[in-house]
Order: structure tokens, then C-alpha cells, then sequence
């Protein structure tokens, strides 16, 4: 049975009909819709902080180099022997160490000097070459440790050699490596087919079981 409505009603059902006809939905009440219509942003999701990672501890028997200078100008002349053309000139070491740098008719060596103060002279005149040598620029440690416990290993010295009287400008480069241990200190290898870097470093780093060259003197 069909309902009548009232004139009076008419705007209200108008209203209602037309709300339903564009398909709009009530507006939420409530904290909801209040907090929507302030803009409030979403709570936020609380997550935990990544832990961080441990810190990589370094190694305390790693080995690692040390460059020390064996330049004049970075050196200390200590003697001169103007009648054999010779001198000796102390150079900086590392760890308590120092290098005496000597030169005697135009052949070079070097004398380590441990933390006693203790001399070991490596004879590069015997045990390397009897020719004309000289010095490189640098020096390179092989070191254990650091600060207080550092500890040298090796040494090793660029050495350059005339073995040819009739060219003199023909040099032979030689990587000098010497041990250092506390039983002996004494020169190990001479290279004069110089291998990589690394593989210099790597004999430097097992010389501690290599056995010590002879001086040409020797049986």
C-alpha cells in the first residue's frame, strides 16, 4: 500500500534520495573522523634499532711494513776514514731499531742495531757481492705487532751492484732480504731476479727458518 507523504516532508525525502543517488557514505563520527579531519598522521610503528656490527679486531701477529729512510740527508754521520775512503752513517729504524749504513771503497753494507744496542753486520761485501755497490733509498721492515710489542722480523734493502768492470753503468739491482730473530740476524737471500712485492715480503716473512748465507770466505 502506498505511503503519502506530507508537503512538509517533501525537501527532507528530496534530500535523502539524492544523498543515495551519488553514493556517499556518512561521515564517520567520532575520534576517528576528528583525528582524520585534524590531519593527525598514522601511529607510528615502533621497530628496534639494528644492533651493530662487532668491531673487526686487528690481528696481533700480523706482520706489516715499515719504510725507513737511507738517504744521506736522513741519516747521522758517525765516522770517517779519509785514508780508506770509507764512512758510517746511522739511519733511522722503527721499534727500537737502527741501521748503520756503511761505505768502504765504494762497497756498501749495513750493521742492524737491536734495542741493546747490539751490532749485527749483514756483509753485503761478502755475502752478496764483491763488486762495487751502493745503497737503495729505503729500507722495509717486516714487523710484528704494534706500539710497545711491535717486533722486526726482516729486513729488507735494495742493493745495486756493478759486477761488470768492463761496463760501469751496468748495475745489477739485488732485494736483500736478512733475518731477524733472536737466536741469529744474518742475511738470508739475494735477489737479483726480483720477484713481485708480494713475494718478496713473503720470503721476508718465512725467513725466520731460512738458513743464513755464507761469506765467500767460507768453506
Amino acid at each position: 500500500m502506498p505511503v503519502s507523504l506530507s508537503p512538509r516532508r517533501w525537501p527532507v525525502a528530496l534530500a535523502v534520495l539524492a544523498s543515495a543517488a551519488c553514493g556517499s557514505t556518512p561521515e564517520p563520527q567520532g575520534g576517528a573522523a576528528d583525528s582524520l579531519r585534524a590531519g593527525s598522521p598514522p601511529a607510528a610503528t615502533t621497530q628496534a634499532p639494528p644492533s651493530p656490527s662487532a668491531p673487526i679486531q686487528a690481528d696481533p701477529q700480523a706482520i706489516r711494513s715499515v719504510r725507513t729512510s737511507l738517504k744521506a740527508d736522513d741519516c747521522t754521520m758517525v765516522s770517517v776514514d779519509e785514508e780508506a775512503g770509507g764512512s758510517t752513517q746511522r739511519c733511522p729504524g722503527t721499534a727500537g731499531y737502527t741501521l748503520l749504513a756503511l761505505d768502504g771503497d765504494a762497497r756498501a753494507s749495513i750493521t742492524l742495531v737491536d734495542r741493546a744496542g747490539r751490532e749485527h753486520p749483514l756483509e753485503f761485501w761478502t755475502t752478496i757481492t764483491g763488486g762495487f755497490t751502493s745503497l737503495g733509498d729505503e729500507a722495509e721492515w717486516r714487523v710484528r705487532g704494534e706500539g710497545a710489542a711491535a717486533v722486526p722480523v726482516a729486513l729488507i734493502v735494495p742493493l745495486r751492484a756493478n759486477e761488470h768492470p768492463d761496463d760501469p753503468e751496468r748495475l745489477t739491482p739485488y732485494r736483500v732480504i736478512s733475518k731477524i730473530t733472536s737466536a741469529e740476524t744474518c742475511v738470508t737471500h739475494a735477489l737479483d731476479v726480483i720477484p713481485s712485492d708480494d713475494e718478496v715480503r713473503r720470503l721476508a716473512d718465512a725467513s725466520a727458518s731460512a738458513p743464513c748465507r755464507k761469506s765467500y770466505s767460507e768453506p
